[in-house]
């Protein structure tokens, strides 16, 4: 008679779940993974039109066509020119960018990321 204690390993069922799981976790990353790269490419370039003295002194209308511009040539697809508000204050314009991006999953399923980024371009 063998004990349980000589029994080891995992059976062909054991193997097919730790399989499926492995591969969950890897799709799931794999769309996940570039939706936050887009978002990271965004937030540089609305953090980088602070930066550009060239901005300094437009109109908001020239602004939002230079991010539309920087967003474009990043190759950033989820940002629509209805998701930038752009707000005169007392020195300096405030640019907000809010969108979402959806990915499919698997079947009905989708992954859902909402980003949120601001910056102010000065007038001077």
């Amino acid at each position: 008679m063998k004990s349980m204690q000589r029994q080891q390993g995992v059976t062909a069922i054991g193997w097919l779940l730790i399989i499926i799981l492995a591969v969950s976790i890897v799709l799931f990353f794999i769309r996940l993974v570039p939706m936050y790269i887009e978002g990271y490419n965004v937030k540089a370039v609305v953090e980088g039109l602070a930066e550009d003295p060239d901005l300094r002194g437009k109109p908001s209308s020239a602004i939002h066509r230079s991010l539309m511009k920087r967003l474009d040539i990043n190759m950033v697809t989820s940002v629509e020119p209805d998701d930038i508000y752009i707000s005169r204050e007392k020195d300096h314009y405030l640019v907000d960018v809010e969108f979402e991006v959806r990915r499919n999953l698997v079947g009905n399923l989708d992954l859902v990321a909402y980003f949120n980024y601001t910056s102010q371009v000065p007038l001077k």
